[in-house]
């Protein structure tokens, strides 16, 4: 089964792949050899050897009667770099995407944009802190560590980017705490009693978001978060976060 997708994901139809794994199995052997192998109808298995010769994958021997053999991997290889080359190509024009599209929102004052749902809004954070340049400050009560939000983060403190948490001092948080101030983030607690179901965070004092999750919203799947780009209100928020730091103690 592993064969047949691989075949498949090298372009190869359902006879070519049957055609194909019979030669595999069978080695230099005859068209009427490989039909009753396969039981794959005559004229696809001449047509799916047709193919395959013109593919570079399967030779013909001058023999009688005409056997068909097998090339070696050699295609696969050449058709690998071809596909690696564009994939190559894609991720250079995806950067010049981002970049354009990063330029394109930087021109615009005082948008919002509302996203639904726990995993969309990390996603979203993890975007905001690979386009951050000086400083990204979160109030995030309880926190947890993922994989690539944590890379995002990692890569922007090699850049120079300060990260700042204010979180719970809960047993549930020290583990995250550790994993987090591991990659270069700067965290202190922020008493318990006066945090609310409110969590907000802002990056270079141009873009905010203000998220209502628990206890207010119960389900993950149903936070709301407000995302604004606006330098007003970005630097509000920052100022906030100035103020609640100095509240705080260390983690």
């Amino acid at each position: 089964m592993q064969k047949q997708q691989l075949l498949k994901e090298f372009g190869f139809t359902d006879y070519e792949t049957k055609v194909y794994l019979a030669l595999v199995q069978l080695g230099s052997t005859t068209a009427q050899d490989i039909q009753q192998h396969t039981s794959v109808p005559s004229n696809k298995v001449y047509a799916s050897l047709l193919s395959l010769i013109e593919k570079g994958y399967v030779a013909v021997l001058d023999l009688r009667p005409k056997q068909y053999k097998l090339i070696g991997i050699s295609p696969f290889q050449e058709q690998l770099e071809r596909k690696q080359q564009t994939l190559t190509l894609l991720g250079k024009q995806l950067q010049d995407l981002k970049h354009q599209i990063s330029t394109k929102q930087s021109d615009l004052q005082d948008v919002a944009l509302v996203l639904k749902g726990k995993k969309k809004i990390v996603q979203m954070l993890s975007e905001a802190s690979d386009n951050a340049q000086y400083f990204g400050y979160s109030f995030v009560g309880d926190l947890y560590f993922d994989y690539h939000s944590g890379k995002s983060v990692a890569d922007a403190v090699k850049r120079g980017v300060e990260f700042r948490f204010l979180v719970q001092q809960t047993t549930q948080n020290k583990k995250a705490i550790a994993q987090w101030k591991k990659i270069g983030v700067k965290i202190r607690y922020y008493p318990k009693e006066e945090q609310k179901s409110i969590r907000f965070s802002t990056f270079d004092g141009k873009v905010c978001r203000i998220t209502i999750g628990q206890p207010e919203i119960e389900q993950e799947e149903d936070y709301l978060s407000f995302w604004i780009e606006s330098p007003a209100f970005a630097s509000l928020l920052k100022d906030q976060f100035e103020v609640m730091w100095k509240k705080s103690i260390d983690a």
